[in-house]
Parts: C-alpha cells; structure tokens; sequence
C-alpha cells in the first residue's frame, strides 16, 4: 500500500497564500494540466535534456516529459508509458545504460515494476518489466546502479519489510531474487538509496521505533546486508513523512521531515561507509515546515528543496560542502497557492532544476535557478575544478574529448574514477609513485550529460562533478 497518497487530503486543506518571488529562480512552468497531475515527480539531467517522470493521479498513469535543451525553456508533450489500471505510482527515475528507466508501483496488481526507453531521450520506451509479484510489493522504490547494474529498494505490504533486488544485466531486462534488507517492525516505508563506497545503502524509516535507520550493503551487489545504523530517533506517524539520502562530500547525507517536532532535519556520516553519524541538525522549525525533503548537490554544496509552512516551495543551500553550516533561512522560491509537495531536485550546469506538484490545481510545474551560486572554498576560474584542500584539480569542465585531473601530495596507491552521474563506474587509474603527476580521461565517446570523478586514498577522498559536452 502506498501510504503518500493518503496526505493529499490534508494538504488540500490549507490556507492560499499570495505569490512571493525569488529572484534566484526563472519564472515557474506548467509542464503538464491534465487533469490533476505530478504527482510523485522523479527529476533527471541525462544526454542535454532535463526529464521529468511523474503519476498522473486522475487517469492513474504513469507519465514522462523531457525538455529540448538544457536550459528547459521548452518542452515536448507528455507520454503515456503505462496506463493499465491503477499504476506509475512514486517513480523513481536514473540513467541505464544511457537511457532513462523508470521504477514504480503498480496499485492495482500490487507488483513493482521498472521500465526503461528504447532511446537515449525518452521518445519510445522499452517492454514493462514485472519486477516482484508476490504480495503487495513495490511501495516507494528508489534505484540505483549497483555494480553495473539496476538495483531497486522498496516497501513490501502485509509483512511491512524493506527488501532489495537487483537486475541480473546492465539493462535491466532480467531480475534476481528479493533480499530482505530488514523486517523486524514496520520498517522501510520510506526509504532512498545511494551507491555508498561502491556498495549500496539504504536510508529508512522505522514507523515501530521512530527511528531514521541506515544500512549499508556487505558487497557491490547487494547480496547480503550489515548492521543497521540509528541515524535520529523522531517518533513515529507516516503524515508528511519523506526522506532523501546523496552522498556528499564523501560521505552518506540523509534531508528528512521530524513528524515529532515537525522540523526540516539534516545528518552527514562521520566516515565514508556510514558506520557512524554526526548530530543531526535542524534546518528549519517554523510551524511545521520541512514536509517531503529533497536532497541533492548543488555546484558543490547540499542542497533541499521542501514543501513549507505556508504551503510553499521552499529551498535551502548549505555554507560549506560537508553541510556542518547552513544559513538561518531558507528562501521561498514559489508561493502562489500550495505548492511544493513532492518536489524533486537536480543539478544542471551548477544550477538547481526542480519539479513540483501544485497541489490546489493538481499541475506538474517546473522552476530553475537563473545562475548558478558560489562555491565553497574553490576557485571561481571558469572550466577549473579543484579540491578545498588543493589537492586535486579536474580541468576543463565541460569537457568534450579529454579531462585532465592534477594531483598532489597523495600517497600512491590512490585510485582514480570515472562514474556515470547513477554511480556506475566506468573506468580507473591508479596513481603510481610519487605524490604529483596527471590522470588524463578520454571521454570523447561518453554520451552528453553530467559524471563524477572521484580520488579515493588513505589521504585524500574528493568527488567532483564535471558535464560532457
């Protein structure tokens, strides 16, 4: 069962508030009217387009829109992937394989599913995969690459576990066996999951102990599973309830809403595996404010965009790259009626892209920052990537045939890697003796769009984000 759809009441039930613009952001789209639509949004920056997966909540279908350039100033039309029943519920959208593939819930069988297009742009899209099929399965899912292929975790009904499975190939055409990740309580409801030093982890909620959990697979592919982590103990109730994990900085970061406090909280591991955690800190705590979280990393810095306590759009982007420090505030970026619930965020040329439910007319809208912000402790110089420490320097970005990455005062032995932007690796270097030198990638063939790399060493952990143009 998919408990989100029963907070849409609530939300319909709040006072209208008068329009307050940021100057940041552009002027706010409506990408699709249908009916009440955008529901459940999942954003995407793949190959130069921005694309957006979402449920449209009256002909119970599930939806996808792209833009035809990277600035999304215009739009295709909608396509209907799936309109059987009651389906395309919560869609989780990554790159495979340099095509957009969708996981998602299907109401009216119960079932998870996944599909995945037939182009690099969504125009047509691939057979729909069932995925699992016994009992109610597939609730909230989230996806990743997981050792080169899609790997999903997702809420199973009736026995109220958290359960994992991964796809057997790269595309993701034929699945393996569900794991269970963690089954005492009703746990997992809501959960996100990343690539964690290269093996899956799961951020959850606990509804039988109140507790934000985290859990970090024993291998690359998910086969077996550790020790839960507490991460925050918030009290139980599933209203408003969501939370969102990315690695920053290195390390595993979880955005979620306190259904106790009703409070935007925010917590970063204390290392790069997540065994331990940092304090959590509070973010905002205005009257209920920090409703359906979205984390991600904008040009260097954690960033969330939220549903607020005037039933807005709100946004807020930390000090500094770790997320130790964020400002007193966060900004309204839309305000005309209620909007905001559900929204879902990513990183475009250094700017933030979001898509957002307008939950009083029931439209899929779609906002962007007009320039991108500073970066902590960096250089400003154009196409130059580098370290706060210095080390480690990533030029040009963009790149379009070859990117170089400098170093300095890292032991050898340190690896260097290129992932896709879904964590999926696709090549490595090693640096050898001496503590200086150059790493050269060629990447004339990569398809265009954003990838990390990523310095890893007993000195030196630093991920970057670099376009291919």
């Amino acid at each position: 069962m998919n408990f989100k759809l029963q907070l849409i009441a609530l939300l319909l039930c709040s006072t209208l508030t008068a329009t307050v613009a940021s100057a940041q952001w552009n002027s706010v789209q409506t990408l699709d009217a249908t009916g009440n639509t955008g529901l459940y949004s999942s954003i995407l920056y793949l190959n130069g387009y921005v694309m957006v997966a979402y449920s449209n909540n009256s002909s119970v279908d599930l939806k996808f829109i792209r833009s035809t350039n990277d600035t999304a100033n215009n739009w295709i039309s909608p396509i209907t992937i799936e309109s059987v029943g009651q389906t395309g519920r919560v869609p989780d959208m990554i790159e495979v394989s340099g095509r957009p593939a969708i996981a998602y819930y299907d109401a009216t069988y119960k079932d998870l599913k996944y599909v995945r297009a037939a182009d690099g742009n969504g125009s047509t899209w691939d057979t729909i995969r069932t995925v699992v099929s016994a009992g109610d399965v597939g609730g909230n899912p989230s996806m990743v690459i997981a050792n080169g292929a899609p790997a999903i975790c997702y809420f199973k009904g009736g026995t109220l576990d958290l359960m994992y499975v991964r796809a057997t190939n790269g595309q993701g055409s034929v699945w393996g066996t569900p794991v269970t990740v963690a089954s005492s309580g009703n746990v997992g409801i809501f959960s996100s999951m990343v690539i964690v030093d290269d093996n899956p982890a799961i951020a959850y909620f606990d509804n039988t102990n109140g507790e934000i959990v985290y859990v970090r697979a024993n291998d690359a592919n998910g086969t077996s599973w550790g020790t839960p982590v507490t991460v925050d103990v918030i009290g139980t109730g599933t209203a408003n309830m969501d939370l969102s994990m990315k690695v920053v900085n290195g390390v595993p970061a979880i955005a979620y809403y306190d259904v106790t406090d009703k409070d935007l909280k925010f917590a970063y591991a204390a290392n790069a595996t997540g065994s331990s955690w940092n304090t959590p800190l509070t973010l905002a705590s205005t009257s209920n404010t920090g409703k359906f979280p979205c984390l991600s990393v904008i040009n260097g810095r954690p960033a969330i965009s939220y549903y607020g306590r005037y039933n807005d759009l709100y946004y807020i982007r930390a000090s500094n790259a770790v997320g130790s420090s964020w400002p007193t505030s966060s900004e309204t970026v839309y305000s005309t009626g209620k909007v905001g619930a559900w929204s879902s965020i990513t990183e475009v040329n250094d700017k933030g892209y979001i898509s957002f439910l307008d939950v009083g007319k029931g439209d899929l809208l779609f906002i962007n920052e007009s320039a991108a912000r500073s970066k902590p402790g960096r250089p400003t110089v154009v196409g130059v990537s580098q370290s706060e420490d210095g080390k480690v320097t990533m030029y040009p970005n963009p790149a379009s045939s070859v990117l170089n990455i400098e170093y300095s005062q890292i032991s050898e032995g340190a690896k260097v890697y290129l992932l896709d932007i879904s964590g999926r690796l696709l090549n490595t270097e090693e640096i050898k003796a001496g503590s200086s030198g150059k790493i050269s990638f060629d990447v004339s063939k990569l398809p265009g769009g954003t990838y990390f790399i990523k310095v890893k060493g007993a000195d030196i952990s630093f991920t970057e984000k670099f376009v291919k143009q």
